[in-house]
């Protein structure tokens, strides 16, 4: 306070002399007696100077006073200084040969608190092209953007080797201030790209010194503009003294400008990618996986959107931890069909959660177009051939597989032609069709044409062994799909008589298919296979031809296609090893159904039921179920009981 108190009274005796338009006298009183207090100068002192009759070589000889003392001022000091500047010299018209001289003789240190605008005011004429070198790195990229610099490759070559001349920090306060002004195109990519190898030029002379920029501002913002006419020249010019996280920042950069890029430059973009994390992987023994806590973060890290370019294998060579079924919605079709092969989903019957795995990746499929569906199949089956995988042993996974590629294709079926019908049928569905239903074959147009109907069928008969031996089937998985008649061929299987708790199961299931009707074609068949079971102490595999020969083809084993899977040739129990209990379950399970129907029965119902369907489980009859059966009957049906 004391100082400005003291600046303000001088100034007063000051302004009143006739000297005061004395460059000497100027020069003695603000370079010497009024030059301790100059860091209290305040507006009022440095307007009423703009009044005074002044010249402009007094006005320098101020300029060079408060020069001596900027670096004690505050930066509100600078700016009021700079600012009075540009008003004293609008209005006073102090012009130097030269631009570049006049920046120097009537701004000085202040030239950093003042814009490019406030230059052009001052002077009317003023040139910034001629004084490039002396310009901050803030106006340099205002007089940029003001004279459409990046329209004209010849400007922005001047401005390019002002930039040179300077150091990497000046360099990037020309991008930071270039970054926030609003362009006006159009723009040259020449100019862009001389403008880009410049700055990355520089960055790379000095990376990484403490100076340099941050990468990561350097190429996620600063860059932003000047990135897309990057090609494979430019990024070798990419700080190459670098680790994982330098290296993310500058392609998480270089992502945000991906669908700008030239196709060329996307691939090379992928090849820079995969070089660093090779090399990693090689100098570090590992490919910057340690900092990511997930395969879809180690891939959009690393990758982003060059990940379109790899291989899978590729992927997984470089983090073999690497779990594609998480990141399904990144990966391309041909990814995905190479990922199915190599985790082993289609062979291996004890992976668990395959069948879920299967299904995500139709899932992948539905919302795409069906080139896709195409490609991942063609994929499949190369990678498959190649290593010689002749079928899918995994059945539940070429279930779900065939499932989901038929709700895909159902659509396209209703405008299928003759060509399409070949190429689908006649190889690229060929690994799933072994487990093609009535279901999916619904979808199929009817009717076809006998061309296309031909091209079908030989479909279905080159793989036909593959749909009648399916000896990973298992009823017990399957029991909600299967009919009554093929409930009791199960029943007949070791896999339901060797457990109690699976023909719970069966009844279970039986008990929801509506009507007698349903109860009885189980009997029939459960009786109709259990005569043809080998003599006691014997055991044989079942002959589908001579049971169809006895039974007719309405009932053949071919025709349980019909459900969603055959059923597989069983090995029957021997009739001496079906237990008492077993019987008991059957029989009163049953005895519960017809407990409800006995009112409604006649004499040859009862005769029916007890002389014939159920003979087989009536010894182990308890008083309990004896309560089922009513008493009001007649002779006749209580003789047949």
């Amino acid at each position: 306070m004391a100082r400005a108190f003291l600046l303000n009274a001088a100034w007063e005796k000051l302004r009143a002399d006739p000297q005061v338009q004395s460059t000497g006298y100027l020069a003695s009183w603000f370079q010497e007696s009024l030059h301790p207090y100059l860091t209290a100068i305040n507006a009022g002192i440095l307007d009423c100077a703009t009044q005074l009759p002044i010249t402009c070589d007094g006005f320098m000889t101020i300029v060079q006073a408060l020069d001596s003392a900027y670096p004690r001022m505050d930066n509100s000091t600078r700016q009021l200084v700079a600012n009075w500047i540009g008003r004293f010299l609008t209005i006073h018209q102090c012009q130097e040969s030269s631009a570049k001289e006049w920046i120097q003789s009537n701004w000085k240190s202040f030239l950093n608190y003042a814009a490019y605008s406030d230059l052009t005011k001052a002077w009317s004429g003023f040139d910034g092209f001629s004084a490039l070198e002396v310009l901050t790195a803030s106006q340099l990229a205002q007089l940029t953007v003001a004279h459409g610099v990046l329209s004209n490759a010849t400007l922005t070559g001047a401005v390019a080797e002002a930039l040179r001349g300077q150091d990497v920090r000046h360099t990037g306060d020309f991008l930071s201030e270039f970054s926030l002004l609003p362009l006006e195109g159009p723009l040259e990519p020449k100019a862009l790209y001389a403008l880009l190898e410049t700055v990355l030029r520089k960055v790379d002379e000095s990376f990484p010194d403490l100076c340099s920029p941050s990468l990561k501002d350097l190429f996620q913002v600063k860059l932003q503009r000047l990135l897309p006419v990057a090609d494979a020249h430019i990024l070798e010019l990419f700080p190459t003294k670098i680790g994982c996280a330098d290296f993310q920042d500058i392609y998480k950069g270089i992502n945000l400008v991906h669908h700008e890029l030239s196709p060329a430059t996307q691939r090379a973009v992928y090849d820079h990618r995969l070089s660093f994390l090779e090399g990693q992987l090689a100098k570090e023994g590992a490919a910057c996986t340690f900092a990511t806590s997930s395969s879809r973060e180690w891939l959009q890290e690393n990758f982003g959107l060059s990940s379109l370019f790899a291989d899978y294998q590729t992927l997984v060579h470089l983090n073999p931890s690497f779990q594609g079924f998480e990141v399904l919605d990144l990966l391309t079709a041909k990814q995905i069909g190479a990922l199915v092969v190599i985790s082993g989903v289609l062979t291996d019957g004890a992976r668990i959660g395959a069948e879920v795995e299967a299904a995500a990746v139709m899932r992948t499929f539905q919302s795409q177009n069906i080139s896709e569906l195409r490609i991942f199949l063609l994929e499949v089956n190369a990678l498959t051939e190649q290593r010689d995988i002749a079928e899918i042993t995994n059945v539940q996974v070429r279930n779900v597989m065939l499932q989901g590629i038929f709700q895909i294709l159902k659509p396209y079926f209703a405008s299928v032609v003759v060509t399409d019908v070949e190429s689908w049928f006649g190889g690229i569905l060929t690994l799933y069709l072994p487990s093609v239903t009535v279901e999916e074959l619904g979808y199929l147009p009817s009717p076809f044409n006998c061309t296309e109907l031909q091209v079908v069928f030989k479909s279905f008969v080159n793989i036909t062994d593959l749909m009648a031996i399916d000896q990973n089937f298992t009823g017990m998985a399957h029991l909600g799909e299967l009919s009554a008649v093929q409930l009791a061929q199960l029943t007949l299987t070791e896999e339901v008589f060797s457990s109690v708790a699976n023909m719970e199961q069966v009844f279970a299931w039986l008990a929801q298919l509506p009507g007698l009707s349903e109860l009885a074609a189980y009997w029939d068949e459960f009786n109709a296979v259990y005569e043809k079971l080998p003599p006691p102490g014997t055991f044989s595999k079942y002959d589908p031809n001579s049971y169809q020969a006895n039974r007719g083809p309405a009932r053949s084993w071919e025709s349980r296609l019909r459900a969603r899977r055959s059923l597989p040739q069983p090995t029957f129990v021997n009739v001496v090893n079906i237990s008492m209990e077993v019987k008991r379950i059957m029989l009163t399970h049953t005895m519960e159904r017809l407990q409800v129907e006995f009112p409604k029965f006649t004499d040859a119902d009862y005769q029916l039921w007890f002389t014939k369907r159920l003979a087989v489980v009536l010894p182990s009859v308890t008083a309990t179920i004896l309560q089922r059966i009513p008493i009001t009957m007649s002779c006749e049906a209580y003789k047949s009981v």
